[in-house]
C-alpha cells in the first residue's frame, strides 16, 4: 500500500511494517534516528533502534540498543574447537538473526526487550540494499512472506520494522501489512544548506577564498544526487582561479551525468542547440515556453504542466526542438531511452522504470525527451515478450497521467499509425497538454536553413542552391556538410541526397491527412492544415496565436 505519510507518523501510530524507498539507506538511518530520538525526549519515551544487514546480521544501533544487547547462543562443538586454536575459551557467541528465516526469532527477542525494560518503540531498520534484486531473493521467499503476515501484531506491541531499499516492490500477499514511503533525495533548501557547508569546509582547508556568483544553477545541478555525491562533486568541482576559487558548473554536470547514467535508459543531455535556430517551430515555441514559464513563477497547479508529442517525418527538428527547449529555459534535459529498460531477469524492467519515474522526479523541473517513441514499442501488440512490454508501458501511462513534479516532456514519433496501433491510450486527453505535427519546411523557411548552414561551414553565399523540392531540414544540413568535406557545390552534393519525404511519402500522407484533425502546427500554432506550407510566421501577427485562445 504506497503511502504519502511521512515515516514518523507511520512509527507513531504504530505501524508494523514500513516499506522506505530511499537510495541513501546510511543518510536515512542516521538522520531518522536523531530525529526519532529528538521526538522521543520530548514525549519522554524511550527509542531503541537496531539495524539488520545480510553481511552481520541484527545489532544495536543507537546507545540505548548497545546498552541491552543481543541475546547469546551456546557455541557448537566446532565452533569451539575453532576458539581454542586461536587461545579464546568462548563458551557462547551473539544471536545475530542473520538469515531470513530466523525473522521470527527476532520478533520474539524485540517482544522480550518491550515486556522486560517497558520500553515504549523498538525500530528496526532492515536493509535490503545489499540485494541486487530485492523481489528476487528476498520478497519472492514465501517462508520471509510467512514471517511476515503472521507476525504484524506481534511487531506492533513493540515497535516497527522498516525495510529498506530502492523500489516500491511490495509482493501482492503483504500489500495490505506494508505501508510504502519514501526517503527523499536533499530537497532544494538542504542542497543549498550542502553548497553553504562545502565551501565553509573547503575555505578553511584551503585557506583560499571561493566565490559563488550564480549559488541558484549550482543548486540545480547537485538535484538528483545524495548528499554524500552531492559533497563529494563539490569537492572535485573545486577550482583555484588567481586569488580565489571556484565551483565549477561543468565539472558538476560531468559528475552528475555519470551519475544518472546508471539509471537503464536514462542519460543527461548537454548541447549547445539555441533555439534561435529553430526554423519552423515558432508555434510550438510558443506553446511550450508559456507552460514553462508558468512552471517558474509557480503560478499553476501541480501536475497540469505535462509537455506535448511531436509527430512528423525524419529529419524536420523534432528530436533538436527538444534539445533547444532545454538550453533556452535553462533546464537539464534528460534523454529517454526505452529500449534500454529492459531487463533479463523476472521484474527487472518494472524495476528500472520505478527507477527511472524516481530520478525524473527528483531532477524535476526538468525537460524530459522520449525520441521516436514508435519505434521503441514497435509491435507492442505481436507475442515473444510474455507481457513484459505491455506492463512497461501501463506502468509509464498511469505515471503520465497521475505524476505531480513538473518534468515537462517532449515525446516525438515519426509514425502515427504505429503508435495508434500498439498504444492508443497515449492520446488519451490529459496525458499531454497538445499534439504538434512538424511539417517540412516551406520557401521562406528552407531559404532561412540554407542561409544558416552555408554560414555555418563558411561555404560560397553566392552559389546556385539545388533542386530542394520536399527537403526536410536535416537534408538541407547533410547537403552543406557534403559540400564543406569534399570541397563540392551544394548542387553536386544534393545529387547524392536521399529524399525522406520521397522514400516515405505514404506513410507521410497518412499521417498528415491524420493530423489535419487532431493536431495544432508546429509552425503556427493553430490547427494544423496541409495547406499552411504557403503561409509565412511574419503573417500571423493578426492571428490567434494557438488554437482555442
Amino acid at each position: 500500500m504506497n503511502s504519502t505519510i511521512d515515516i514518523f507518523s507511520l512509527v507513531r501510530i504504530g505501524q508494523p511494517l514500513i516499506l522506505l524507498q530511499t537510495w541513501e539507506p546510511n543518510r536515512a538511518i542516521v538522520e531518522l534516528t536523531q530525529q526519532l530520538e529528538e521526538k522521543a525526549k520530548a514525549t519522554n519515551r524511550k527509542t531503541i533502534v537496531f539495524e539488520w544487514r545480510i553481511a552481520v546480521g541484527l545489532f544495536p544501533f543507537n546507545a540505548l540498543a548497545q546498552e541491552i544487547g543481543l541475546p547469546c547462543k551456546p557455541l557448537t562443538q566446532e565452533q569451539k574447537e575453532a576458539a581454542k586454536q586461536y587461545g579464546e575459551k568462548v563458551e557462547q557467541k551473539p544471536e545475530t538473526f542473520q538469515e531470513p528465516s530466523q525473522l521470527t526469532e527476532m520478533f520474539i527477542f524485540l517482544k522480550s526487550l518491550e515486556a522486560e525494560e517497558q520500553l515504549r518503540q523498538i525500530i528496526v531498520f532492515y536493509r535490503l540494499d545489499a540485494f541486487e534484486n530485492a523481489k528476487e531473493h528476498f520478497w519472492n521467499n514465501p517462508i520471509v512472506i510467512d514471517h511476515l503476515k503472521h507476525n504484524t501484531e506481534l511487531i506492533g506491541n513493540f515497535g516497527s520494522v522498516v525495510f529498506l531499499y530502492h523500489d516500491q516492490f511490495v509482493p501482492q500477499a503483504l500489500t495490505k501489512d506494508i505501508m510504502v514511503t519514501e526517503f527523499k533525495l536533499p530537497s532544494k533548501e538542504e542542497r543549498a544548506k550542502i553548497l553553504q557547508l562545502q565551501k565553509t569546509n573547503l575555505e578553511i582547508q584551503t585557506n583560499i577564498k571561493i566565490e559563488i556568483d550564480n549559488e541558484p544553477l549550482l543548486v540545480d545541478r547537485l538535484a538528483g544526487m545524495g548528499k554524500l555525491e552531492a559533497e563529494n562533486a563539490l569537492r572535485l568541482a573545486w577550482q583555484k582561479t588567481n586569488n580565489h576559487a571556484v565551483f565549477d558548473v561543468n565539472t558538476l554536470v560531468e559528475i552528475k551525468s555519470k551519475i544518472i547514467s546508471q539509471v537503464p535508459g536514462l542519460s543527461i543531455y548537454e548541447g549547445e542547440e539555441s533555439v534561435d535556430n529553430l526554423i519552423g517551430f515558432e508555434g510550438a515555441k510558443q506553446y511550450c515556453r508559456k507552460l514553462i514559464q508558468k512552471v517558474k513563477s509557480s503560478n499553476v497547479q501541480p501536475g497540469l504542466i505535462k509537455g506535448a508529442i511531436l509527430f512528423g517525418g525524419a529529419g524536420v527538428g523534432k528530436t533538436f526542438f527538444a534539445k533547444a527547449l532545454g538550453s533556452a529555459e535553462n533546464w537539464i534535459t534528460l534523454s529517454c531511452n526505452f529500449s534500454a529498460m529492459f531487463g533479463q531477469y523476472v521484474g527487472q524492467s518494472e524495476t528500472n522504470v520505478r527507477r527511472l519515474q524516481y530520478t525524473i522526479e527528483e531532477l524535476s523541473p526538468c525537460i524530459v525527451m522520449i525520441d521516436e517513441i514508435d519505434k521503441a514499442f514497435a509491435g507492442l501488440n505481436g507475442e515473444g515478450d510474455s507481457g513484459v512490454t505491455k506492463r512497461v508501458v501501463g506502468q509509464m501511462l498511469t505515471w503520465f497521467n497521475d505524476r505531480k513534479n513538473d518534468a515537462f516532456f517532449i515525446v516525438t514519433a515519426n509514425q502515427v499509425t504505429a503508435l495508434l496501433n500498439s498504444i492508443p491510450e497515449l492520446f488519451r486527453a490529459g496525458r499531454f497538454n497538445k499534439f504538434f505535427y512538424c511539417p517540412f519546411p516551406n520557401r521562406k523557411e528552407k531559404d532561412k536553413l540554407w542561409e544558416l548552414y552555408i554560414k555555418k561551414y563558411e561555404l560560397n553565399e553566392k552559389q546556385k542552391l539545388p533542386n530542394d523540392n520536399k527537403f526536410s531540414g536535416a537534408e538541407i544540413r547533410a547537403c552543406c556538410e557534403d559540400a564543406y568535406l569534399l570541397d563540392i557545390s551544394l548542387a553536386e552534393a544534393a545529387k547524392s541526397q536521399s529524399v525522406i519525404y520521397d522514400i516515405a511519402r505514404p506513410q507521410i500522407e497518412a499521417m498528415e491527412e491524420w493530423a489535419e484533425s487532431k493536431c495544432l502546427s508546429s509552425r503556427t500554432g493553430l490547427r494544423f492544415s496541409r495547406t499552411d506550407n504557403e503561409l509565412d510566421i511574419e503573417d500571423l501577427s493578426t492571428q490567434r496565436k494557438f488554437a482555442g485562445e
